[in-house]
């Protein structure tokens, strides 16, 4: 079974075992290649703060990098659901308050920078909501720590 570390933020690779281990590593690396061509993708359609960029439809390379985000995405997805189903429940349950706590962090802070911009002058980009829903992780994992870890 995982161990969970770093007051929350963090599996203890070396805690795991065998497949789950490998199931583990396989759906990072395969989310984190994913992530990098969503990345691409998204610095070409301007949703960084950057123009759009004329050849977004039709260049090649572009049109690789979303192949790359839901063929690596689809991989992560079915390594990292092979890993969690063979997991304990306190794993599931800290699986499941990183969720929400992400999905709140991206909600409401996400809709407080948005309902703000007009009067700040300030245009909410891709990286913004992100950082929103990373504070959100960040919180509900220190409120896991304490509440089931310590």
């Amino acid at each position: 079974m995982a161990k969970i570390t770093q007051k929350g933020m963090w599996i203890k690779i070396s805690s795991l075992k065998g497949a789950d281990k490998e199931n583990y590593i396989i759906s990072n690396v395969c989310l984190l290649i994913g992530a990098i061509a969503w990345g691409f993708h998204l610095a070409s359609v301007g949703a960084l703060g950057g123009e759009y960029a004329e050849d977004a439809i039709t260049a090649t390379e572009f049109n690789i990098a979303r192949i790359c985000v839901v063929i690596f995405w689809g991989i992560g997805i079915y390594f990292y659901s092979k890993f969690l189903a063979t997991q304990d429940e306190l794993l599931k349950k800290y699986h499941s308050y990183l969720a929400v706590g992400g999905f709140l962090g991206f909600v409401l802070i996400g809709m407080i920078l948005s309902l703000l911009s007009p009067y700040f002058g300030f245009k909410p980009t891709f990286y913004e909501y992100i950082l929103a829903s990373l504070f959100g992780i960040f919180i509900a994992a220190f409120k896991f720590h304490r509440k089931y870890l310590s």
